[in-house]
C-alpha cells in the first residue's frame, strides 16, 4: 500500500517543450482576441490615424470649416493630378538639349541670316524684273535746275542744239544711260505727272466759271485721260510692230515723252481762259508746233527700221498725234 502511494505522488518529469494535450494549462487566461479572430473571418482592420489636413480647425465659425475643407479638397488633388505647367517644366523634348548648345545656335542664326539675304535679294530681283517701282526711281531722279531747263526746252526747243543722250556708270562700273538731273535731254516722269494732276484741277476751275462745274467731272476728266493716254501708247506700241521698227525706248519713255503735252495743255487753257477762243487757238498752234519739234528731234536717235520710210513714219506719227490730243481733251473746257 506504502509502494502504490508513493507510485500516485510519482510526478512526470518535464521533458522541454513537451506537453500532453490532455492537460490543459490553466496558469494563464485564454486571450479573448485571439479567439476571436480565429473565430472572425473578417477580422476588423486596425483603427486608421485621420489625416492632419483633414482635422478641423478650433472655433465655431462654419465658414472657417468650409474654407479649410476646400484648401484640403485642392491640396489633394494638386498631388493626385499636377498641373500643366509642372508637366511641361518636367517634359523634356529629344533636341532641346541639341538646340540649346549655344555653338549650334550660332551656326543656326548664321545660315538662317544667309537664307534671309538670299531670298530679300531674289525677291528684290524679281520685282525689278516683273515691277516698274526700281524703275521708276531713274524717271523721278530730278532737280529744280532739270526741271527749270526742261520746261524752257519744251516751251522754245529750237535754240537747243545738242540733243544727244548722256552716259554715266553706275556702281558696278557699267555704262548707262544718264538720269535726268544729269542730262536735260533725258526723259522723265516728275514734270508729266505734275502737269496731269495741274490739269484737273485747271479743268475744274475753267468748269467752275462756266458755271458747269461737280465734283464727278473731276473724275470724270482724270479718268479720260488716262484712258487716252493708254489707248494712245498701245497704239504707238501696235505700229512699232507691224511695221518691224526697233526701238530703244521702253514703255515708260513713252509714257514720258507724251505725257509732256499735259504742260501744252496748260498753256492752252490759261490763254483759253484769258483770250477766250482766239488766245485758245494761238497757244494751241503754238505748243503744237514747239511739242513736234521737240519729239521728232529727241526720238530720232532711239527709233529705226529695216526701212528709213517706216522709221520717219512712226516718229511723225508719235509727234504729230500730240497736238491732237491735246486738242481733244481740252476743247470742251473753252
Amino acid at each position: 500500500m506504502q509502494l502504490s502511494g508513493q507510485r500516485q505522488r510519482k510526478q512526470v518529469p518535464n521533458h522541454g517543450s513537451f506537453q500532453d494535450p490532455n492537460i490543459m494549462d490553466t496558469s494563464a487566461p485564454p486571450q479573448m482576441s485571439n479567439y476571436g479572430n480565429m473565430c472572425n473571418p473578417y477580422p476588423t482592420p486596425p483603427p486608421q490615424q485621420q489625416p492632419q489636413h483633414y482635422q478641423q480647425p478650433s472655433g465655431n465659425s462654419f465658414y472657417n470649416q468650409e474654407e479649410t475643407y476646400n484648401m484640403n479638397v485642392q491640396e489633394d488633388m494638386s498631388m493626385i493630378y499636377p498641373s500643366q505647367q509642372q508637366q511641361s517644366q518636367q517634359q523634356v523634348f529629344p533636341g532641346q538639349q541639341f538646340v540649346s548648345d549655344p555653338v549650334v545656335a550660332n551656326v543656326a542664326m548664321q545660315y538662317g541670316s544667309q537664307l534671309a539675304d538670299q531670298g530679300k535679294q531674289y525677291v528684290h530681283g524679281q520685282l525689278e524684273k516683273y515691277f516698274v517701282l526700281g524703275k521708276l526711281q531713274y524717271y523721278f531722279a530730278v532737280d529744280t535746275a532739270y526741271v527749270l531747263k526742261k520746261l524752257g526746252l519744251l516751251i522754245f526747243p529750237f535754240a537747243h542744239k545738242d540733243w544727244l543722250r548722256k552716259t554715266s556708270q553706275n556702281e558696278k562700273g557699267e555704262e548707262t544711260k544718264a538720269p535726268p538731273r544729269l542730262d536735260v535731254n533725258a526723259p522723265d516722269l516728275y514734270i508729266p505727272t505734275m502737269a496731269f494732276v495741274t490739269y484737273i484741277l485747271l479743268a475744274g476751275f475753267a468748269l467752275g466759271t462756266k458755271n458747269k462745274f461737280t465734283p464727278e467731272d473731276l473724275g470724270v476728266t482724270a479718268s479720260t485721260a488716262v484712258v487716252w493716254l493708254s489707248i494712245e501708247i498701245l497704239l504707238l506700241l501696235f505700229i512699232t510692230y507691224l511695221l518691224h521698227v526697233s526701238t530703244r525706248l521702253s514703255y515708260l519713255d513713252l509714257f514720258s515723252y507724251c505725257g509732256y503735252k499735259y504742260f501744252g495743255m496748260l498753256v492752252v487753257i490759261i490763254f483759253g481762259l484769258l483770250l477766250d477762243s482766239t488766245g485758245y487757238y494761238g497757244a494751241l498752234l503754238y505748243t503744237g508746233t514747239t511739242l513736234v519739234f521737240f519729239l521728232v528731234r529727241a526720238l530720232k536717235f532711239d527709233i529705226s527700221g529695216r526701212e528709213r520710210r517706216s522709221s520717219l513714219y512712226v516718229l511723225f506719227v508719235i509727234a504729230l498725234s500730240q497736238p491732237v490730243f491735246t486738242w481733244w481733251l481740252t476743247r470742251h473746257l473753252v
